[in-house]
């Protein structure tokens, strides 16, 4: 007979850090205190110093990282190609193609042309503050919350280093955008020329494709839904012409409009591994979401009785074959004011 948990999926190693926060000597005796000693071995493991999506880490955690990962872009695109880090893998430069041959003819050779790439482990962080006040009082709301807010800071932190037009990454350090030096172009304006231009300069395979776009451009698209064929989206996406649409908030949304990406799933291989939270209540933290050395609004978290959870974890990502991945910029159709044309 099974024993079926009723803890939320990802909460014994929220509760794991929770418990390593205020207790780091002895977080078992804090978790048993605090959520029964039933469950209190189990929280105080799920969180370790080194924390791994890959063998060597706990259950716990490597079920946290998968919740983050499920919930990026990374998770959500179907048909994108996940391999292994530092391991040469082949791709595909030019394809293969058939022959129709007459009886007892020779068939021609067709030659596919290869070369290797290998995709190296960089790393993406992120660093969210909370009062120790907040921690100690944590109820089951306040939990989900916390939850909440260490999945969205890694799965924000990787899909804005996916798929943001400016991001031109970093050598050894941080993975360039998969639109980064794609092909662009700008809206028109006109909601179905500007459909047949998206996929008029796509090259890549239909049947693999994914379209990707802010939550806000998808309840603009869906009130002209009607004019566009198989078309149905809300902001959690759907489907436009049949392609399927995911939303994301990383995706670049401002007074000058959005972004729609076209991109050919399939054509994308990425890695992904390694998670690692650490915690410290001593830091001073320039509250930044674009920090500089030297200057700025600094924090002492000694002084205002806060922690900070530092999130790293290990990806990258490489688009393989040009033409695969283009991107309209400037998309701001208005509400009330959708141009059909």
């Amino acid at each position: 007979m099974s024993t079926v948990s009723l803890v939320p999926r990802g909460r014994n190693f929220v509760r794991g850090v929770i418990a390593h926060t205020m207790a780091s000597a002895n977080p078992e005796s804090y978790a048993a205190n605090r959520w029964g000693h039933s469950h209190a071995q189990t929280i105080a493991k799920a969180a370790v110093p080194a924390i791994s999506a890959e063998a060597g880490g706990t259950p716990e955690a490597r079920e946290f990282f998968g919740m983050a990962i499920e919930q990026s872009l990374l998770g959500r695109v179907p048909n994108l190609r996940r391999i292994g880090f530092n391991i040469p893998n082949l791709r595909q430069t030019t394809g293969a193609r058939g022959y129709w041959v007459s009886e007892a003819r020779p068939i021609p050779l067709s030659t596919a042309a290869m070369d290797r790439f290998t995709l190296l482990p960089l790393t993406v962080a992120s660093i969210i503050v909370a009062t120790k006040e907040a921690v100690m009082s944590m109820g089951e709301v306040q939990e989900a919350a916390l939850q909440r807010d260490l999945l969205n800071a890694i799965a924000g932190a990787v899909d804005i280093a996916f798929i943001d037009p400016d991001n031109a990454g970093t050598p050894d350090q941080a993975p360039a955008s998969i639109t980064n030096g794609a092909f662009q172009f700008a809206s028109s304006g006109n909601i179905r020329q500007d459909i047949r231009n998206l996929f008029d300069q796509y090259q890549g395979s239909m049947l693999t494709a994914c379209i990707v776009m802010h939550p806000r451009v998808a309840v603009r698209i869906g009130v002209a839904a009607s004019q566009l064929g198989d078309t149905k989206l809300t902001v959690r996406g759907g489907v436009l012409m049949g392609v399927p649409v995911v939303c994301s908030e990383s995706v670049p949304f401002d007074s000058n409009g959005g972004t729609i990406t076209i991109f050919d799933a399939a054509a994308v291989a990425y890695a992904a591994r390694d998670f690692d939270l650490s915690m410290s209540e001593e830091a001073t933290l320039q509250m930044s979401d674009s920090p500089t050395f030297g200057s700025g609004d600094f924090v002492s978290l000694f002084q205002t009785n806060s922690i900070a959870w530092r999130g790293t974890a290990s990806a990258n990502w490489e688009v393989n074959g040009a033409g695969n991945v283009v991107t309209m910029t400037g998309v701001s159709y208005g509400l009330d004011e959708v141009a059909y044309g």
